[in-house]
Order: structure tokens, then C-alpha cells, then sequence
């Protein structure tokens, strides 16, 4: 009898994970977008494909139809999860198609030369008879390339374990997860897939420590592909471009060559190489081949690794392997040679969530023999672990739910945990032969929103892995005046957004517009700041904003022109020009650019991404408070502007007829520099090595949410906050007066202290009754004597009602 499982992620919990940190001394942690992950959006019920360069969104789709399907090799089978498949050349009575049961959500792309590698693990002793490989969009660049298919046995000696036996941490991943490459001994600036492809290769151990961007190679690292076991021959199988668009999955059977045999538990890798025989110049976008992918960051080890063959070309800057948290949707049709197997057919992953209360997990666990021994499901169990993956395991029995035995349907509470706190979870089977089985790992938070606080929904990848760094680079004071909800939560949802009036959006990987419009209202603000947000809802397609759609009548965007930086490849890692308005929410910018300085917008440098800079005409009453050029700078030193460009409006903020303020910034605000000295003004303030303070609100981010957050209605003209702010004291450093700046949002007893670095106090500056307000007060870096204060760091508390902050400052002599 011929059926078909789904094993979503079957892995066993016998591996320990590093948890660490990526600091900002990683200059290019951040994935580029350019190279792969787009977003495939439901129209109509059918699968669209937006415009396939300039975006790395990550959405759900609807789930497709299940495919059965009996085809010759080579040929397009309808899109399907999973294909169940009979081999033309194999007399078994069994196959199963395996696969890791991730959604297809994303086009994930490569290049001629350019290697896409999945891991999975055997579930049970099987034969690998087929592979199928998903691509959703062929190269349009009228060549005819093909993609070689092959199996390797990675084992002990490669993915995902390091060579002392331990597997790759959960931290090492995208931006961070750079692996290296095989190279020549006496010159590592030639890069290979693995030590096989030429004689006299070694794995890592560069000369100059990575040949891009001077980062580390990895520790204890070690080939990735190991021993080679399909096709066993000299001759290659392949999938070829076939002229007529034909997206689906591709099957490459193995049967002629016997299959392979793997155990329970091993891994298997299948390894995808876009031939640059036949194929085009990788330099021309065209020749750009999807497959389709998922997003994999809740399944340990990640399954799947990329490696880029351009140089300085991968997500962290380098060229070489990546690990990634996007998995490819392949497919492995198998024989099971041993023992009953347990296949997780469903298991409904929990969100992040606000609740508190327990939560039902829900899964789908069923078993049958091959070979007509006893088979049956007799427990299921959940092992949840508090905030890591290394705590100590709780455990929580399943039972069958009510009216669905024969099925196998089986539930299970986890406890309520409290705010703050984020659960891993796995679902364990046992048969009645006492086998089990561990499905992939799962994890939720539980946010808890902060009363007065405002929140920013980070909709894109976390600065440098850390997601406090969404509040602390955009914004200069950072931290406790913000909840953050991170894009690896899911998508923002009426329950969160209800808690506050004001939220700033950084990037566009989930489109929440829906749930914009019902929270939208007259005392609400709505800040926008990301180069990718409009093309990611119209498919970069120019033209007038849609009536009734957040763009217009929230923002204010009248007409939207997208990608003006863009003119040929390579433009994206370009630096364009932007200029401030002096009458705008980004005067401050404006005059401390003067007539000396000139602002750039260059994503690459500030934060490894590319550069998709966009251009907006407003409504009417909105107020331009930035334009840039089209077309990208020669250098970033270049002064004129790019030749042939034309000026676009790249920031506008204003009020709606219903009250709700808004702004939008066209750009990431964070990579924002100047020439020809350099100031980073994107985000947090400093003083700089050439003596320069830089304004406190010199980025325009800064700038407008202050300006907004100021304002109640045009009619009154009353500046009321609704929070409390500590802006900070500017200049720092200083000599021998600054000035500290705060928001109260209400009338209250204030006080301010100066203390120095032991804990001393130094000033009592301030202590009384104040109104509600914009507030500064001066100190001139005298103590309560009166006496001049020696050079150095201090420290100022500031007490307003309930609310404590304690900043630094610096005193210079």
C-alpha cells in the first residue's frame, strides 16, 4: 500500500546549544536582502511572486493543495506538501516522502556557482531511493542552466557538528553564521565547497583571518558535506531549466543507483549546485534561480546552509557557507527498511503571546508497520524548558482528545508562565514496541506590554542579534520608554497594539495593515521607518497609493516610486544622497550639516544590508522634511550629485482629518552618515573624534517621533507627552556647562541628582513641583560647595513620580 507522512523535524534533544551575543564589533551581522529570502503572497488563492530583487519579506501563505502524482523524471509536479511519488524503476511495496513539514512561504534565490545544502535527519532505518527540489522560479535571462543534485553522508566529520563533536550554536546564524570554505593552502582568496573539489585543499585557516571582512573564522570548524554517496557514478544528475517556466517539484530519482542506506538518527545532506555551465554571467540579477523555503529558526540544528560563491557576496559580508534560518522545501522519497516508525503528522506551533494562562499544545502522531508487526501510539509527552535550551526539562503528559482515538489526535497543557519568560517545546512518542520519537523544537514569548511606555514593532531582523539594540541605535536614551515586539514573535496583533497610542515600525518582513487600520484613531501615532515597506505591499510597482490603504491615509503617501537608488547590479550596496529640510521635523540634521557636511544613506557600511532607497509624493497638508537623489554616488565622498539624477522626496510627516499623527522615512534612519567627515546621525548621538557634539536629535527619526510625540491636536496647540522621557543632556561631553533634557507627562515632584562614578553625590540639582511639560535644566560642573568639579565621568538620576532613570555624561578639561 502506497502512503505518504510528513515528519515535521524529527531531531533528537541530545545537543546542547551556546547562547551568546553578536556586539556591534560586528560590522556585518545584519543579512543583506539582496541575495535571497522573498515573499510569496495569496491572490486569488493562487501564489503570486513579487518582483523577485528587492525583497527579503518573510509571510505565510495558505497552505496548497496535497499532490498525488505519478510523472516521468525531470517534470514539474504541481506544488504540493508533501508530493507522494511512484518511482518508474522500484518494485517496493512502500515509499514514504519526508520532509520537514515547513510551510513555503519564501523564494529563496542563488546564482550560477552558488551551493544550497539541507540536513535531515533519518527518522528510521531507510533506503534514499529520490530527492525532490522545489524551485518556484526558473532564470529568466534566456540561458538554460541546470542544477546538479547529489546525497552526501555528512556524519561526524561534517554538518551540523564542529570538529570536536559538538554541534553549531543557535547564535551562529544568517549574519552571524558564516562557516568559511575550502581554499588552496597558499592562497585562500580561491574558495571551494568543500576540501574534495581540487587536490591540495585545506578547510579555513586563512591567512588574513576571512578575506572580506577580517572576521574570525569559526571555532573548531570542519568541512561541511562529508562523504559523497549519490549518484555513486561519474555521472552527474541534474534538473534542467526546462524554457517554459515550469515552477514545482522536480524529482531526481536514484533508483538506478541502487539508493543509500542511512540509520536511525543520522543526518542526510542533499546539496544543490547552480552550474555555471550553460549558465549566465551571476553578475546579471537574471539569472537568479527561487527555490522554495521556510522560515526553519525554531528547528535546532538549523537544516540548512547556503554558500555563496560571489565574492564578499553572503549574508555577513564574506563569501563561503552560511548557516541559515530559512529552510529549503526539499523532499525524500524513502523505503523504511526497519522497525515501526512514529511520524508527527500535525503539530500546531503556539505564537508568541500576552496570556499568561496555560496553553494547549495540539499534535497528530500516528504509526503503522511496513512489515505487519504491532504498531500503535500508547504516550505522548511535551518536555518544555524555561528561557533555555539548556535549563532542566519539565514534563507534561498528552492525552487522546475526545472522539478522535482511531486518529491519533493527542493535547497537552503547558502551565501558564509569567511576562518576559520564553518556552521551548517538543512532543516525545512511544510505541507499543517501546520505540520513541522527539518532534522538532518550538518556542513562544510572553510579552508583557508596559504601561506609558511606547512600542516599537522591530519588523525585520534583530541589529546585531540583539533586540534591545531597536531601541538603544534608534533612539539615543533606548530602553525602558519602550516595549519592543520583535519580528521573531510573528506579526503584531490587536491584543498587543490596543496597550499603546504611539508605535514606530522598523522594516517590512510582516504586513500588519489590517491590524494598523483598527487600532488607527485620533489620539494615536504611527511612525514608519524602512526602504522596503511600500514595495513589499504594491510589488514595487510605481504608481498612486491605494484610497483607503495605510500608506495613504495613514502616512500620507500620495504616490510612492520604488528602488530610485536602482539603475544596474550592484547598485544596492551603493550610497545615496540625501538632503534635510531646514523647516521639517529634520532641521536639526539640516543645521548641523550646515555648509560642511554631507548626508549620506549607505545601509552596506552602517549595517551590512542593501540600499532600496524610495521616493513618495505626500497628500495635501503633509510636510517634506527630507529628499534625496536618484541613482547612487560614484563615492561616498562625492560631493555633486549622481549624474542624470533626479530629487525625491524620502521623508514627509503630518496629521490625518481624524487626528492621528504620522510620519514616514523612506529609509532605514539608522544608516545615515556624513562626509567628509564622518558622523554617524542615524540614530544615537555622540562626540566624535573631530571634536564635533552632535545634536541630540540629529537623527530625523529622533527628530519627528519627539516632534509628534509632542503634539496632542492642531487645534490647541497643547504639547502634552503621554510619558515620561529622559532625552538626555547635550553636549556630551561637555566643558564646562550642559544641559539636561526631559518630558514630563504629567505635574509632579521632581528631583536630580549629579553623582559621580563611586556613588558620591556630587549636586543636588533640582528639587521641586513641576508642570507637565518639555523640561531643561543647566549644570555648570559645580558641587553643592559651589567648587568646581574635576574632568571625568558623572552620573545624573533623575526621580519624576514613580519613574527612575540614571544616564552619564562626561566632563572634559
Amino acid at each position: 500500500m502506497l502512503y505518504s507522512r510528513i515528519i515535521t523535524g524529527i531531531i533528537f534533544f541530545t545537543i546542547l546549544f551556546a547562547q551568546t551575543d553578536k556586539g556591534k564589533e560586528q560590522s556585518r551581522s545584519i543579512p543583506k536582502k539582496f541575495e535571497d529570502g522573498f515573499v510569496l503572497e495569496p491572490v486569488n488563492n493562487q501564489t503570486q511572486f513579487q518582483n523577485p530583487f528587492n525583497s527579503d519579506e518573510i509571510a505565510h501563505i495558505s497552505n496548497q493543495p496535497w499532490t498525488n502524482a505519478n510523472n516521468i523524471d525531470n517534470e514539474a509536479i504541481p506544488l504540493g506538501e508533501p508530493v507522494r511519488r511512484i518511482f518508474s524503476n522500484n518494485s517496493r511495496e512502500t515509499v514514504d516522502t519526508l520532509d520537514w513539514g515547513i510551510d513555503g512561504t519564501v523564494n529563496f534565490g542563488f546564482f550560477p556557482g552558488d551551493v544550497m545544502m539541507e540536513v535531515y535527519q533519518a527518522p528510521a532505518d531507510l533506503i534514499l531511493y529520490g530527492v525532490g527540489v522545489d524551485v518556484f522560479v526558473w532564470n529568466t535571462d534566456g540561458t538554460t542552466p541546470s542544477l546538479k543534485v547529489e546525497v552526501w553522508r555528512p556524519g561526524a566529520d561534517g554538518y551540523p557538528y564542529l570538529s570536536d563533536g559538538t554541534t553549531y550554536p543557535s547564535s551562529l546564524v544568517d549574519g552571524a553564521g558564516w562557516i568559511g570554505y575550502a581554499h588552496p593552502t597558499d592562497n585562500d582568496t580561491i574558495h571551494y565547497p568543500d576540501t574534495s573539489y581540487a587536490v591540495g585543499l585545506e578547510w579555513n585557516d586563512f591567512a588574513n583571518g576571512g578575506t572580506c571582512d577580517n572576521d574570525p573564522e569559526p571555532a573548531n570548524g570542519q568541512p561541511l558535506m562529508g562523504t559523497k554517496v549519490l549518484p555513486a557514478g561519474l555521472v552527474d544528475y541534474a534538473i534542467t531549466n526546462p524554457g517554459d517556466s515550469s515552477s514545482g517539484l522536480y524529482w531526481v530519482d536514484f533508483t538506478n543507483e541502487g539508493g543509500t542506506i542511512f540509520s536511525t538518527g543520522e543526518y542526510i545532506a542533499v546539496v544543490i549546485t547552480y552550474l555555471t555551465a550553460g549558465a549566465g554571467d551571476p553578475s546579471n540579477n537574471d539569472t537568479r534561480i527561487g527555490l522554495l523555503a521556510g522560515d526553519a529558526s525554531a528547528i535546532y540544528p538549523y537544516p540548512a546552509t547556503k554558500f555563496y560563491n560571489q565574492g564578499c557576496g553572503g549574508t555577513s559580508g564574506n563569501h563561503g557557507w552560511h548557516i541559515r534560518h530559512y529552510n529549503w522545501r526539499f523532499a525524500y522519497a524513502v523505503e523504511l527498511t526497519c522497525c515501526p516508525n512514529i511520524v508527527f503528522l500535525g503539530i500546531d506551533p503556539l505564537p508568541s503571546t500576552l496570556s499568561t494562562e496555560s496553553r494547549t499544545v495540539s499534535a497528530h502522531i500516528a504509526q503503522s508497520d511496513p512489515f505487519g508487526g504491532d504498531a500503535g501510539i500508547v504516550s505522548a509527552t511535551i518536555s518544555y524548558q524555561i528561557d533555555s535550551l539548556t535549563a532542566d526539562y519539565n514534563f507534561v503528559s498528552m492525552y487522546l482528545d475526545s472522539g478522535t482515538v482511531e486518529d491519533g489526535y493527542w493535547k497537552g497543557e503547558i502551565p501558564g508562565q509569567s511576562p518576559g519568560t520564553t518556552v521551548y517545546w517538543v512532543i516525545s512518542a512511544q510505541d507499543v514496541n517501546g520505540l520513541s520519537s522527539v518532534s522538532s523544537a518550538f518556542s513562544y514569548f510572553i510579552f508583557e506590554p508596559t504601561p506609558g511606555n511606547d512600542l516599537i514593532f522591530n519588523n525585520q531582523y534583530k541589529l546585531y542579534g540583539n533586540i534591545l539594540y531597536s531601541s538603544y541605535f534608534y533612539f539615543y536614551w533606548g530602553g525602558t520608554t519602550f516595549d519592543i515586539w520583535d519580528a521573531s514573535y510573528g506579526g503584531i496583533v490587536d491584543e498587543l497594539i490596543g496597550h499603546y497610542t504611539t508605535i514606530i515600525e522598523l522594516g517590512s518582513d510582516y504586513n500588519n495593515d489590517a491590524e494598523i487600520a483598527a487600532w488607527w484613531g485620533s489620539d494615536k501615532t504611527y511612525i514608519v521607518s524602512g526602504d522596503e515597506w511600500l514595495g513589499a505591499r504594491s510589488g514595487w510597482t510605481d504608481g498612486p497609493t491605494a484610497d483607503g490603504s495605510v500608506a495613504k491615509n495613514i502616512l500620507g503617501i500620495a504616490y510612492e516610486y520604488n528602488d530610485i537608488n536602482y539603475a544596474a547590479s550592484g547598485d544596492e550596496s551603493g550610497v545615496s544622497r540625501l538632503m534635510a529640510g531646514t523647516d521639517g521635523a529634520a532641521s536639526t540634521l539640516a543645521g548641523f550639516l550646515s555648509d560642511s557636511l554631507y548626508l549620506n544613506y549607505d545601509p552596506d557600511y552602517e549595517t551590512g544590508r542593501s540600499n532600496w532607497l524610495d521616493g513618495v509624493d505626500p497628500v495635501d497638508g503633509y510636510t517634506v522634511d527630507m529628499t534625496g537623489y536618484s541613482l547612487i554616488l560614484d563615492s561616498a565622498s562625492q560631493v555633486t550629485a549622481p549624474t542624470g539624477s533626479a530629487e525625491y522626496n524620502v521623508m514627509i510627516h503630518g496629521q490625518q482629518g481624524n487626528g492621528g499623527l504620522s510620519a514616514f522615512l523612506a529609509f532605514d534612519a539608522v544608516a545615515l552618515n556624513t562626509v567628509p567627515s564622518y558622523h554617524w546621525v542615524g540614530a544615537s548621538y555622540y562626540w566624535s573624534t573631530n571634536g564635533y557634539a552632535i545634536p541630540y536629535d540629529a537623527s530625523p527619526l529622533i527628530a519627528v517621533y519627539e516632534l509628534l510625540k509632542a503634539t496632542v491636536s492642531v487645534e490647541d496647540g497643547v504639547a502634552t507627552p503621554n510619558a515620561f522621557l529622559l532625552k538626555g543632556n547635550y553636549p556630551n561631553p561637555f566643558n564646562p556647562i550642559t544641559n539636561i533634557h526631559y518630558i514630563l507627562p504629567e505635574n509632579t515632584q521632581v528631583k536630580i541628582t549629579i553623582y559621580d562614578v563611586l556613588g558620591r553625590e556630587v549636586k543636588s540639582l533640582l528639587n521641586a513641583q513641576q508642570t507637565a511639560g518639555e523640561k531643561t535644566i543647566q549644570w555648570n560642573s559645580r558641587n553643592d560647595l559651589g567648587l568646581p568639579v574635576a574632568a571625568g565621568v558623572y552620573l545624573y538620576q533623575i526621580r519624576a513620580g514613580e519613574y527612575v532613570q540614571i544616564k552619564k555624561m562626561l566632563l572634559l578639561k
